[in-house]
């Protein structure tokens, strides 16, 4: 494990209560959102949390999303993935999916060797809080910012990629 991974994993937050991104990002992570804005790739679940994630990060007007990729294990999805890990312009890739296609998602990042920025793992999130967290990693939040609601079941998680 490379020295940057290392750092990126230590410094990284769980958010399970409240969404306090900022802290847990490492500096390089922290360096990379001040740059001018690269073209976003997302990657979201088709349940409520995933939506909403979506609308948070839709929300911003500094966002250029290139793709929306629904998760799903059919091999339609694996193949744009793979196309979107592949590709020779300097992208972000940033996701809330279910923790089984988080799996298979982090394994083909790190058969592209795209940089992992982010990795946050939510076993309860309300849907406030899915749309903070989408823009939390887009780069608009900077504050602690914690969200009451319905909690939507099932376990997430969270990444931003950089390829």
């Amino acid at each position: 494990m490379n020295t940057t991974r290392r750092h990126v994993l230590k410094s990284m937050l769980t958010v399970a209560g409240g969404v306090s991104l900022p802290l847990g990002f490492s500096s390089a992570a922290l360096a990379e959102m001040a740059l001018p804005a690269k073209s976003t790739v997302v990657v979201v679940s088709s349940d409520q949390a995933g939506q909403q994630f979506l609308s948070g990060i839709q929300a911003q007007r500094n966002v250029s999303i290139a793709q929306v990729l629904d998760s799903s294990t059919d091999l339609s999805f694996i193949q744009q993935l793979q196309q979107v890990l592949q590709t020779n312009e300097s992208q972000r890739v940033v996701g809330l999916v279910d923790d089984a296609s988080a799996t298979l998602i982090m394994d083909l990042a790190r058969s592209a060797n795209a940089r992992l920025l982010w990795e946050g793992q939510h076993a309860e999130l309300s849907g406030a809080q899915a749309s903070v967290l989408g823009q939390a990693l887009v780069g608009a939040v900077t504050a602690s910012q914690t969200a009451t609601g319905r909690q939507v079941g099932g376990h997430h998680v969270s990444f931003m990629l950089e390829i």
